[in-house]
């Protein structure tokens, strides 16, 4: 990774003082960069820069408990993902490795496996931390139910569908706080 790291900074030096939007472009540059490179490596590109993205991203206020407790007016609601999530869908299964990167690098409780095989993380802030976690196939059709703007109740018959449990789902993204009003006004 390091070693990835140094070839983009010298083929793409930062053109501004800020470094916010530096990196952009390192998933894709490592995905193009060496053959021999472990395949994996851009999927953990993505994560990190997800995590980044979602750390910095516009305040708005996540619907509440009460409004999910609210059946008739949650079904008039249009929502979206929270200005601060990402779902991101990887070919490989790197989360836990990317994770643990997160809080230390590798160690003996690492995970080590990266095994070749559709994964979906989901990246949020989560009261001013960023929070991230895998998601199973029907978690994973309720985020993309909500990014395209239907009522939290349609998403979650899209979770369901995808063999996940709808109240459930619901109940997390309320929890998690990674669902807002579609065109919420900032905090």
């Amino acid at each position: 990774f390091d070693a990835a790291a140094i070839a983009y900074m010298r083929a793409r030096p930062p053109r501004s003082r800020s470094l916010v939007a530096y990196g952009e472009g390192f998933p894709d540059f490592v995905e193009r960069l060496d053959p021999d490179a472990p395949p994996w490596l851009a999927a953990v590109a993505r994560l990190d820069r997800a995590w980044l993205e979602a750390h910095l991203a516009e305040d708005v206020s996540p619907l509440t408990a009460a409004d999910f407790d609210d059946a008739g007016a949650l079904a008039q609601t249009r929502c979206a993902l929270h200005p601060s999530a990402r779902l991101i869908d990887n070919e490989w299964a790197v989360h836990a490795l990317w994770a643990a990167s997160r809080v230390g690098g590798q160690d003996a409780q690492t995970p080590r496996a990266r095994e070749h095989g559709a994964e979906t993380s989901l990246i949020w802030r989560r009261q001013n931390e960023a929070a991230d976690r895998t998601l199973n196939a029907g978690e994973a059709a309720f985020g993309r139910g909500v990014a395209g703007g239907p009522s939290p109740g349609g998403a979650s018959a899209q979770g369901q569908a995808a063999g996940g449990g709808g109240a459930q789902i619901v109940a997390e993204a309320r929890e998690a706080g990674g669902v807002a009003r579609n065109g919420e006004e900032k905090t």
